[in-house]
């Protein structure tokens, strides 16, 4: 009987269980051309691997990777588990994966009869998929990206022929520039990062793999950085926050802070402080301004004030826009400043890095510029008490020159 074979069912009486969920991971062609002196020797792959070596931290096949997953784990670093015991007996289980190779959970996601079987899915591909040309998934980043009901309804040649919509993607999807959910937005992501257009990177690839940790947005319909910063949970996993979104977020109710530019105007530790009712009540100052702050007319920050807004700007109080919609959305672009305390134009004009990335000057003085020491440039936000529609050209090349002799005194200092 073959030792495989005769593990297995050794197993269902109760005796080696722990060699026989070791066994089933070890790929025995891979493992007699990766180890030269195993060959040589003339052994058996699966019976050197269960004596030596799984303790000499040989890897039983090209899938699992021991650095990769204790570095992408530090749970189970920190525990001092063994990585591969860790992965058959839970790790699968808690939706990990064992290595860059090879998505365990996006396996079972597309194959029921492995999910119904409940089989540990790289033991089942090493066995069955590899010959039955199942897809690993090995693009992580992109099979996670793929909500499989949306891709399905908005791509009807692909339910019509009844296609996985993950294998689709990743076989085509991808190549046809398809969207793999709602919330990624090629275009908006392009014409939004100017730089990774420029770079002639694969957009979706670059948010996957390193926009999101750069604190950019997939798209307009979710903010990345706040969903991050609202869930503790998923920051301190480390895992792309759209991803997790997909996957857990939407169904157990979490918020996609879609308002992307109000929620950036939102200095948490400000408005705790300013509204006692909301920090005694436990409650995430980004969710509730978004949810109820706004519409109340609260303030999201010390910087940006309403009642200046309008009567500095009469052209905006008379249209009757939200000031704060009307501010992150179109005002800062026009030069115009969100309150007394924050000099929107003098701030883009100091810092060519703000400028050049295109994001609005105040969320970026509140998440980074504020941390790094930069100036608010507050008081030369003009003459509060005239509108700067009544201004000229005289008086704008008077706040030009203020502007530089500013500039010119700060380098002084």
């Amino acid at each position: 009987m073959h030792l495989l074979t005769w593990l297995r069912q050794y197993s269902r009486h109760g005796g080696y269980s722990r060699k026989n969920i070791l066994a089933e991971q070890v790929d025995r062609g891979w493992y007699l051309s990766h180890y030269a002196d195993i060959a040589d020797a003339g052994l058996d792959p699966v019976e050197h691997f269960l004596k030596m070596g799984h303790a000499e931290q040989r890897r039983p096949n090209e899938y699992f990777d021991r650095s990769w997953y204790l570095a992408t784990y530090p749970d189970v670093a920190n525990s001092g588990e063994d990585a591969l015991l860790h992965y058959v007996r839970r790790g699968w289980k808690e939706g990990r994966r064992p290595g860059p190779k090879f998505n365990a959970p996006a396996y079972l996601r597309t194959y029921a009869d492995v999910r119904e079987s409940g089989r540990e899915p790289l033991a089942h591909y090493l066995e069955h998929g590899r010959a039955e040309g199942r897809q690993r998934f090995d693009n992580l980043d992109l099979a996670e990206q793929v909500d499989r009901k949306w891709y399905l309804s908005h791509y009807a040649d692909v339910a019509e022929a009844g296609l996985d919509p993950v294998e689709h993607f990743l076989r085509v999807g991808h190549a046809e520039q398809r969207r793999p959910n709602e919330y990624f937005d090629r275009s908006w992501y392009l014409s939004t990062y100017s730089d990774v257009a420029n770079g002639g990177e694969d957009a979706l690839l670059h948010y996957v793999r390193r926009g999101w940790k750069e604190g950019r947005h997939p798209g307009p319909q979710f903010n990345a950085p706040a969903y991050l910063k609202a869930y503790a949970d998923v920051r301190e996993s480390g895992r792309e926050p759209l991803a997790h979104y997909l996957e857990h977020g939407r169904a157990e109710g979490r918020q996609r802070f879609d308002n992307l530019d109000l929620a950036e105007q939102v200095d948490r530790k400000w408005y705790l402080s300013h509204y006692a009712d909301v920090a005694e009540a436990g409650l995430d100052p980004v969710e509730h301004f978004l949810r109820v702050g706004h519409a109340e007319q609260r303030r999201p920050n010390e910087y940006f004030e309403r009642s200046w807004y309008l009567s500095t700007y009469s052209d905006v109080a008379n249209s009757a826009e939200d000031a704060l919609l009307h501010y992150v959305r179109r005002g800062w672009k026009e030069g115009r400043h969100p309150g007394p305390k924050f000099n929107a134009p003098a701030y883009l004009k100091a810092y060519a890095d703000v400028r050049e990335s295109g994001r609005e000057p105040l969320a970026h003085y509140l998440e980074d510029g504020r941390a790094e020491g930069r100036r608010t440039f507050a008081g030369g936000t003009g003459v509060r008490a005239r509108r700067v529609s009544d201004l000229g050209p005289a008086q704008w090349s008077l706040s030009e020159e203020i502007y530089e002799r500013a500039r010119s005194m700060i380098a002084l200092e």
